[in-house]
């Protein structure tokens, strides 16, 4: 029911197209799911999440730009990332870290034309979030989910199981808009 409920709400959607099927023998009838049925509470020890990841990693090996070579400059660059302990930085110093690194030594590209390349690669690869948006193209998101997933995760999560620090200062100090965010979900009007 749950998988007819998303082929329809979905299939015509033009990702949809790349939406992997889970499939399964159970007794001796197949089953084919449009979502994998997890238990999280196994973790790897079920064999549907297994599964899943192992889905993932064959649909990430047949992309082109994991195939992609890439300077070793742009591997230095993307460790001191990893090492920097920040979440995000400027563009500006992203620049300079990649000068620094030895980047923009190539004749016919500038330092800048090599750091937008190498930051659309490692966006496409999921290990920065980069936009040439005007509003964001000065912020190179280093750890998406720090910088991302873990303040959204201040929101959106079940008070009562999660009370933090930040959510007993909000509800002290704003108690109204505190209200209105655990009981209606409204962050703001």
């Amino acid at each position: 029911a749950i998988s007819d409920l998303l082929y329809e709400e979905f299939n015509r959607n033009q990702a949809f197209s790349r939406v992997q099927q889970y499939k399964d023998t159970v007794g001796d009838k197949r089953q084919v799911l449009w979502f994998f049925p997890v238990d999280n509470s196994a973790g790897l020890k079920d064999p549907v999440m297994v599964a899943a990841m192992r889905m993932v990693e064959e649909c990430v090996e047949e992309e082109e730009y994991i195939k992609w070579r890439v300077p070793f400059t742009w591997l230095d660059v993307l460790e001191t990332f990893r090492k920097c302990g920040k979440s995000a930085m400027s563009l500006q110093e992203t620049v300079q870290l990649a000068a620094d690194k030895g980047m923009g030594r190539t004749p016919d590209v500038s330092l800048e034309e090599e750091v937008q390349l190498m930051m659309e690669h490692l966006t496409a690869l999921g290990m920065i979030m980069y936009s040439t948006e005007d509003s964001l193209r000065n912020l190179v998101i280093l750890s998406p989910v720090i910088f991302l997933v873990q303040p959204l995760s201040l929101i959106v999560c079940d008070f009562a199981i999660h009370l933090e620090p930040e959510h007993k200062a909000a509800r002290k100090a704003l108690p109204d808009l505190w209200t209105q965010l655990t009981s209606q979900g409204v962050v703001s009007h």
